[in-house]
């Protein structure tokens, strides 16, 4: 499930982030650089790309890895062919005998 923009504007409002003057700003600024609200937001310093992550995957009760932290064993990588990872947009970033840790930027991506 994404969120549509009204869910972002509600949770960025209750967080304190922004203001809905500005969210509004935001909103049409995103549209004419013909660029998702996410990114803009990001880009133009409303919030770090981490932390509107972290607040989205709370909303959406799931969980968030920052992988420029993680370290990334090669076995690892290896678990998903390359075209798949790419075609998908993820990657395995932990595994155990058990599982494989997967992280994508779809959050209704399953397959």
């Amino acid at each position: 499930m994404s969120l549509s923009s009204e869910q972002l504007k509600e949770l960025l409002l209750r967080a304190n982030l922004l203001s809905a003057d500005q969210f509004s700003l935001a909103q049409k600024e995103a549209e004419l650089k013909n660029t998702s609200l996410e990114e803009y937001l990001s880009e133009s310093g409303f919030i770090s790309d981490i932390h509107l992550g972290q607040l989205i995957a709370n909303y959406l009760k799931l969980n968030f890895v920052d992988l420029a932290h993680e370290k990334i064993a090669e076995e690892t990588l290896l678990a998903i062919p390359e075209i798949v990872a790419k075609n998908q947009k993820a990657i395995a970033f932990g595994k155990d005998e058990e599982n494989v840790y997967v992280a994508t930027s779809n959050s209704e991506n399953c397959e």
